[in-house]
């Protein structure tokens, strides 16, 4: 069995060792690593955006407060922006 956090840290010897036995299995855990590093960079762009969505929508409020709704309807319009980017991430 491998151990996930040695894979995702340092894949080549575990790639290495798995070709040396099977060329199949190498293939195998290459394609593990690389899927793992494909979801790892898109968990980070989901954060952002969700961060980013949560900034926006605290500001939505305030703006309305303070400047009228039109001046929170040019922010709602980020946000709604933001929310279909999250969403097409997270399909």
């Amino acid at each position: 069995m491998i151990d996930l956090k040695i894979l995702q840290h340092d894949a080549e010897p575990v790639i290495k060792r798995y070709g040396d036995r099977n060329p199949a299995h190498m293939a195998a855990v290459q394609n593990f690593a690389a899927l793992d590093a494909d979801y790892r960079k898109l968990l980070t762009e989901t954060e952002t955006l969700r961060a980013e969505r949560k900034t926006v929508s605290g500001q939505i409020g305030k703006a309305r407060a303070e400047k009228g709704p039109e001046a929170a309807a040019e922010i709602m319009a980020k946000a709604n922006e933001l929310k279909a980017k999250l969403a097409e991430k997270e399909t």
